[in-house]
């Protein structure tokens, strides 16, 4: 019976934290934050820098982190770049996207 209470709780704890990320990056302002951390964390670019592993391993981990929240919210990077180029998330903020 208590692995059933620990396994609910888990799952209790899992659809809250689900909740919370998408209520803090589902705003204009939480896509503006996503959109940035996507961009300084290499989400679509190398993280490989030439002759400098400590430093690749830190974009990576920079990378990874990301990828997390965007795995969080079901969010595709890709897709949310184009909402981007498309205007669907409309802010003059939003610098040119380069891939």
């Amino acid at each position: 019976m208590s692995n059933k209470k620990s396994w609910l709780s888990f799952a209790k704890k899992q659809k809250e934290k689900v909740t919370d990320y998408r209520s803090v990056f589902r705003t204009e302002e939480g896509q503006r934050v996503l959109y940035d951390l996507m961009k300084q964390g290499h989400v679509l670019k190398p993280t490989y820098v030439k002759e400098n592993q400590q430093e690749s391993n830190l974009n990576e981990g920079k990378r990874e982190l990301v990828l997390y929240i965007l795995h969080v919210l079901e969010t595709d990077p890709v897709k949310l770049i184009n909402s981007i180029k498309q205007g669907k998330i409309n802010d003059s903020r939003y610098e040119e996207i380069e891939f």
